[in-house]
């Protein structure tokens, strides 16, 4: 798989500059106030699929809670260029069709979920079953903002996917593999908890 860099992005800003202007006070927190609005133009979508733990898509059974995490996590794709023409469609056919991908990925989720279940039974001398998970996703136009970055935009027509009981890591994992497959350059990945903490990340193509 080609090589993907992680990085924070700390000026969100809606036409990619990456510095605070050197004007005025009132540019510097006009600009500054840009950011934070650009960075908080996220939101969820209801949650349409799950993955269990063979791999498998399927559409969301309303009554199933049963997820490792309630975090929620965002990642928004540039939006159609010369060299790109993405779908939901497309998206959605990448994960139907790489069910041992999303095997393993949940597998290593629930590896890790279940060593913390253990360290608690041993610390607490109680008995705990293992438990396994699934995990939840939508695909939509979950970003309402502006981002440039060179010839990639991202908008309020980018395609998104939301996932729920999926750690960032996993997310990360599985996403970069979409990428490597779909010739993405970049994208953009959010976490939908403690907004005013949790940095942007920026995944691109190396």
């Amino acid at each position: 798989m080609t090589n993907f860099k992680v990085t924070k992005i700390a000026l969100f800003s809606p036409t990619g500059k990456n510095t605070i202007p050197s004007g005025s006070y009132f540019q510097k927190g006009g600009f500054l106030n840009e950011c934070r609005k650009n960075k908080a133009a996220f939101e969820t979508g209801i949650l349409q699929f799950e993955m269990n733990q063979n791999g498998v898509v399927s559409d969301l059974k309303k009554s199933n809670n049963d997820f490792f995490s309630k975090e929620t996590i965002v990642v928004v794709f540039p939006i159609e260029n010369e060299s790109l023409s993405l779908s939901e469609e497309l998206i959605l056919n990448w994960l139907n069709g790489n069910p041992q991908t999303l095997q393993k990925m949940i597998a290593l989720e629930n590896r890790w979920y279940n060593l913390i279940l253990k360290f608690i039974a041993l610390k607490f001398q109680s008995k705990k079953e293992e438990l396994r998970y699934n995990a939840a996703f939508s695909i939509g136009n979950f970003f309402k903002g502006n981002y440039c970055l060179n010839r990639q935009q991202f908008n309020n027509l980018s395609i998104c996917l939301q996932f729920q009981g999926i750690s960032i890591d996993k997310v990360l994992w599985l996403t970069k593999r979409i990428a490597n497959d779909l010739k993405i350059e970049s994208y953009v990945l959010k976490r939908l908890y403690k907004k005013s903490t949790n940095p942007l990340l920026l995944v691109t193509l190396q």
